[in-house]
């Protein structure tokens, strides 16, 4: 399809492998911008769009007292939030405050499938129709849960919709009601379909004693169909049943929350509290895992690994501990748990990896094993990041904020690459948000002290990893960033109280080999519209695209499309509408963009991204602009710039006619159409007013070209068509 620029800028910035590879701009500089909002690209947890459930909490220890979920959502721009339960007839909206947090309270009633006491019989497996809980808004967001009941507690960072899988094993925890016969406190995990039609296979496995509270044993199972926010909520049955080890598979996205009403780590281990996740889904995983010790614990966390194929080998600090030779299958065989490292010694972090793809989830322990007086802590379930899925920016917020039941004690276990002389590299930077504000400071200035290092290598080469423990100071919203990847982890103590998640992570699909971006085709009409884009993700490596196998072009695996957006804060006055995909399962889809005013200018950035974080960036605009005779007045130009080239076609000399509203420093550059700079005509200070230099053909060959007029804020640029 013909990409046709007449009236339109259209500036094509390609990434591969996460990185932007830019080879000319004629817009704005998309270095900068992903500089300023790393959020946007890749394939970050930061995005418009979520679904997920809660587990039914255990709420007997609470006395009467008043129990709430709380959903908490930062965005660094002001956007529109929704959270919406179809069935249960909940609908609210806020406005996000820029680089803030806002917090959705939900009652039990609301957030849950359904509300249970301790006593009160299992529930067996059913559908619950559009109770699925969905957050949505046109920027980006990043989305906690914060499930906050009266002495007992736990949250999760959520997964965006484009960043859904079809194929999970479940991480829980046994029911551990052999101490107490009088309850019933089961490992839970919940299901949502993200799209209609769906159809998800669950299959038992867990340990002997697993069973569901449906009777569905080990190695059994069960197919349903779900239809957009429809919730699928398993139980198991019986002391020392447990779902760990199960897998869900789906032949479209969909979104699974595990864990368990109050779970004793380990299950003779006083006292229980909710725990509660959301799985990862299997694509994202990766091979090697750093796990940083808990602070103010005498023994070492449970750590519960799993493998994404059966013959894996597991290493802690490059000794080989175990093999999971069956997936799915029981603990042991399927699925491990083990101590982060052996009772008796010193608790420290360590370095688990797998001989093939697996995912590790970090358990806190009950406090009775620490004997008295007894710690500020409670059991919580925590995934743990792959290296590989690693970030450089993140933000954040604690559970107690804006005077919300908060926790004694929160925390911040960073784990970052360290620089050649072994300690924390000086471009680490920390934030709190004052008045709407990051006000950045040098962590390792920030929090002194010396680090815990990680004792073995998990990657071969001299990248060498430490440990950072960050006590907060109060509740608050916070941002961490630095030029090497890195991984944090929050987590909080309370009297009989506890949280822990991920931070942030990026989940990009490491299950194929993919460093091409998506490839978008339009055609742009003369009022600035597109009507016909397509967007496709090709896949493969740079290296052998359109390589010919036998005598035919080869079509190497994609991760398919992820996200289509406009870059917000850059685009205005453009409306994107795309025909809806399912992320890594469509390679193509269509879309358009429209001028919502015709009579004022409009720009859009539109970012095209695939499963594995290759970006595709493409802007458009229409520059409208209506001027006196004169030139001089400038009646309707947002960004303060007149340009024009006359006569234009150029046939052998032109003027370009320029106007700036202030004096500023300016470049007038030629590009040609595929976006390559061909000539810097000009590069000077000017005054303000109207302003003229002369363009000569006579070096250029036939075709359309662009004239860029670029100042220290904004720019602008015309087409013109030059003939021989």
């Amino acid at each position: 399809m013909k990409r046709n620029l007449y009236s339109v800028l259209i500036a094509i910035i390609i990434s591969a492998i996460c990185s932007l590879n830019l080879a000319s701009a004629l817009d704005v500089d998309i270095n900068k911008l992903k500089q300023e909002m790393p959020f946007m690209f890749g394939s970050s947890n930061v995005s418009n769009d979520f679904w997920f459930t809660v587990p039914p909490c255990f709420d007997d220890a609470s006395g009467g007292a008043e129990n709430f979920i709380r959903i908490f959502i930062t965005s660094p721009f002001e956007t529109q939030c929704v959270v919406e339960i179809p069935a249960k007839g909940f609908y609210s909206t806020q406005k996000t405050i820029p680089n803030d947090v806002i917090q959705f309270p939900l009652t039990p009633a609301q957030a849950q499938v359904y509300v249970k006491k301790g006593g009160d019989p299992y529930v067996a497996e059913k559908i619950y129709k559009g109770a699925g809980i969905h957050v949505y808004a046109d920027a980006p967001l990043t989305v906690y849960v914060s499930v906050r009941y009266h002495y007992t507690s736990d949250s999760w960072l959520c997964i965006p919709t484009s960043a859904l899988g079809t194929d999970y094993i479940v991480s829980s925890y046994g029911d551990m009601t052999a101490m107490f016969p009088s309850y019933n406190l089961p490992s839970l995990s919940g299901c949502v379909g993200v799209f209609d039609d769906t159809k998800v296979t669950f299959t038992l496995a867990g340990n002997p004693q697993s069973v569901t509270a449906g009777g569905l044993k080990p190695f059994e199972s069960t197919t349903v169909t779900l239809n957009k926010g429809d919730v699928w909520m398993l139980s198991s049955k019986g002391p020392n049943a447990d779902l760990t080890g199960s897998i869900f598979s789906a032949d479209k996205p969909v979104a699974v929350v595990s864990g368990n009403q109050c779970a004793n780590i380990p299950t003779d281990n006083q006292w229980c509290d909710y725990i509660a996740e959301m799985d990862m889904p299997t694509y994202i995983w990766g091979l090697d895992y750093f796990v940083g010790q808990l602070p103010g614990r005498k023994y070492p966390s449970i750590l519960r690994i799993y493998a994404k194929y059966p013959g894996t080998s597991i290493y802690r600090d490059s000794a080989m501990v175990g093999t999971i030779s069956e997936v799915p299958g029981l603990l042991g065989k399927g699925w491990l748990e083990q101590r982060m490292h052996p009772m008796g010694l010193k608790p420290h972090s360590v370095c688990i990896s797998g001989s093939a793809p697996i995912n590790v989830v970090q358990y806190n322990t009950g406090v009775q094993e620490d004997g008295y007086p007894l710690p500020n802590s409670d059991p919580f379930e925590m995934s743990i990041a792959p290296l590989q899925q690693y970030q450089k920016e993140v933000t954040f917020c604690t559970p107690g904020l804006r005077g919300n039941f908060g926790f004694t004690d929160n925390f911040i276990n960073l784990v970052y690459e360290t620089d050649g002389n072994g300690l924390m590299p000086y471009d680490m930077m920390f934030a709190k948000v004052e008045s709407g504000q990051f006000t950045w400071k040098q962590l390792n200035q920030k929090f002194p002290g010396k680090d815990e290092k990680f004792t073995k290598l998990i990657q071969p080469g001299d990248r060498a990893y430490a440990l950072k423990l960050i006590r907060l100071p109060e509740d608050g919203v916070y941002k961490i960033k630095a030029e090497k990847p890195f991984a944090a982890y929050a987590f909080g103590y309370g009297y009989c109280d506890s949280y822990g998640h991920v931070v942030s992570a990026n989940f990009a699909d490491l299950s194929v080999v993919d460093e091409i971006p998506p490839d978008p085709h339009w055609t742009v009409s003369s009022d600035g519209n597109i009507t016909d884009g397509t967007v496709t993700d090709i896949g493969g490596s740079i290296a052998n695209r359109g390589a010919i196998k036998d005598g035919i072009q080869a079509d190497p695996p994609s991760s398919n499309l992820a996200r289509i957006n406009l870059i917000p804060g850059y685009s205005y006055n453009y409306e994107l509408k795309y025909q809806e995909f399912i992320p890594g399962k469509s390679k193509t889809t269509n879309w358009t963009l429209k001028v919502v005013d015709p009579i004022k200018a409009a720009k859009a950035y539109i970012r095209f991204s695939d499963r594995r974080g290759n970006d595709t960036v493409i802007s458009a605009r229409n520059n409208k602009v209506g001027v006196e005779d004169n030139l001089d007045i400038i009646k309707s130009n947002d960004n303060g710039i007149f340009l024009e080239v006359t006569p234009n076609p150029v046939e052998n000399n032109s003027t370009i006619n320029f106007s700036i509203k202030q004096s500023d420093k300016i470049s007038i550059r030629l590009y040609d159409q595929s976006g390559k700079l061909v000539e810097t005509l000009a590069e000077t200070f000017y005054e303000s007013g109207l302003k003229s230099i002369s363009f000569k053909s006579g070096n250029y060959s036939h075709g359309v070209y662009f004239i860029q007029l670029k100042t220290s804020s904004n720019e602008k640029a015309v087409p013109i068509t030059i003939i021989k």
